[in-house]
């Protein structure tokens, strides 16, 4: 058997063996979801308060683009004054 192989099949084995991380809120803390604003309890889901920020952020700009601007920023990202500091 290909080395590789195994290992692959190892990995996949753990993955798979894996128990899902978090689970859906019950009782009081779904409770708590339901009372916001945010929440449609219709769709039992929660909303963005803007409906369509998704379409109209894609019509502004791309994904190449902001994608672009991440990968090859040449904006200056140095402060020009030195940030204020809390000591406790």
């Amino acid at each position: 058997m290909n080395k590789n192989f195994l290992i692959i099949l190892i990995f996949l084995f753990f993955l798979a063996s894996c128990s899902q991380f978090g689970e859906n809120p019950s009782g009081d803390h779904l409770d708590k979801i339901k009372i916001s604003p945010n929440y449609d309890i219709e769709k039992e889901r929660f909303k963005n308060r803007k409906e369509n920020i998704i379409i109209e952020m894609n019509e502004k700009i791309s994904f190449w683009d902001m994608t672009k601007a991440f990968l090859f920023n040449t904006a200056e990202i140095v402060p020009e004054t030195k940030l204020p500091e809390v000591t406790a």
